[in-house]
């Protein structure tokens, strides 16, 4: 499938500005970890970021799999020869060792929470970027389905799709967010409305935010899908480039520290 990539800037009538805040709307997750667990990630945030003599800088390279998209904002990881190599378990967890144990990483949430920021960020920056398809995709959606596509369709474009309703349940695909990478737009966009009708109404949460939540769980990586190291690698360096890398965008933990004390006590 080939695309083309477009820039489009989005204005407010109102103000001209978004209203979207990272920031603020985390606060309800934010407020189920104390300072204890926050000061956890902290620390390894910080110990990846330490410059050693014995270290050696992440290089970035692009990855045909994944192609995660570059941020102006996105903070390079250093690791040690000790913490280069990182392991997938299961297909759902990445594991890396760190300064006070090991740290398991949920892919899935993790990308999540990589995505969910980004869209929050295209609705602030009030640009879109937007995939053109070569060739548009026709897709039809079930019935009871129609009410919640059109509902999303003013955030949708403002996160980068391009649909177009084509008679009666049929709709036209003709360009998606430059974030999302997954061949199968049908498969994401059918998830996208599965997801955004099982969220639970929150008053608290506008439209923007509830689109921007189901739109990164629908086209996150799966769990089973098999990574390399560098595409591991820059899962974990995108998440710590996060406002809130420890929890996805609902909530859910997306890592846990085990100490090398815990891990002695089993043997």
């Amino acid at each position: 499938m080939i695309f083309r990539q477009a820039t489009t800037p989005l204005k407010n009538k109102t103000t001209g500005q978004s209203n979207i805040s990272i920031q603020n709307k985390d606060n309800s997750y934010k407020r189920q970890f104390d300072s204890g667990n926050q000061d956890n990630w902290e620390s390894i945030y910080d110990a990846f970021h330490q410059k050693g003599n014995t270290q050696n800088s992440y290089t970035e390279t692009k990855s045909s799999a994944l192609n995660f998209e570059n941020t102006d904002n996105e903070k390079k990881i250093t690791t040690s020869p000790e913490t280069s190599k990182l392991l997938q378990l299961k297909g759902r967890y990445i594991i890396t060792t760190v300064k006070s144990g090991m740290m398991i990483v949920d892919q899935k949430r993790a990308h999540e929470r990589i995505l969910y920021e980004r869209f929050i960020k295209t609705l602030s920056d009030n640009t879109v970027a937007c995939q053109i398809q070569i060739f548009p995709l026709t897709i039809e959606i079930a019935h009871n389905d129609v009410a919640t596509i059109m509902e999303m369709q003013p955030e949708l474009k403002k996160m980068g799709f391009d649909i177009d309703s084509f008679g009666q349940n049929m709709f036209v695909v003709n360009g998606t967010p430059a974030h999302i990478q997954n061949e199968n737009i049908k498969e994401v966009i059918l998830s996208l409305i599965e997801t955004y009708n099982e969220q639970e109404s929150n008053l608290q949460q506008n439209k923007s935010e509830q689109t921007a939540k189901a739109l990164a769980k629908a086209s996150a990586i799966q769990y089973n899908r098999q990574l390399n190291q560098e595409e591991m690698q820059k899962i974990i360096d995108e998440l710590f480039a996060c406002s809130l890398p420890s929890i996805s965008a609902d909530g859910k933990k997306t890592l846990e520290i085990v100490s090398i004390e815990e891990i002695m006590k089993r043997f």
